[in-house]
């Protein structure tokens, strides 16, 4: 019984800490009272990526570039992000860039690209480097990673 109260008075104890507090209201003579409150939205991010998932995409062996179908980011707020490349790629192949359009996105966490305009749509492209030298076909994982504006 003894450790039950102790217990119940440690979270009563708690509670008085965290607890949002109360406020006296001194009320206007005629009875009035206001109240600012703040709201916030909740962010979402919908990505539309309309592409076959069954094919394998092409790279031009001019430009290193391949598409990958159309890509839309939108959100109900600005927003900002980044890519990664999620898998290991094979020995001497790198990615220069990837693009959304004609907007090139960060792969760097500490700059990543700014999409004020809460949507960001076009052709996905991907640029590689040392491509010519692959014989086989591979695989790329992308991660993107959506940050708030």
């Amino acid at each position: 019984m003894k450790k039950l109260l102790i217990v119940l008075l440690i979270v009563l104890v708690f509670t008085e800490f965290v607890a949002a507090g109360s406020t006296t209201i001194q009320m206007s003579s005629s009875g009035q009272w206001s109240q600012t409150l703040k709201f916030s939205v909740k962010h979402k991010i919908v990505v539309t990526w309309e592409y076959d998932v069954s094919s394998t995409f092409l790279v031009d062996y001019d430009t290193g570039t391949a598409s990958v179908g159309d890509i839309q980011f939108w959100s109900n707020k600005k927003f900002k992000l980044y890519y990664a490349i999620g898998n290991q790629l094979p020995t001497g192949l790198g990615i220069s860039a990837v693009q959304v359009g004609t907007q090139v996105l960060s792969d760097n966490a500490n700059s990543p690209t700014e999409v004020p305009t809460k949507s960001l749509a076009g052709v996905l492209s991907v640029t590689f480097t040392g491509y010519t030298d692959i014989e086989d076909d591979f695989d790329v994982k992308l991660d993107f990673t959506f940050l708030p504006f």
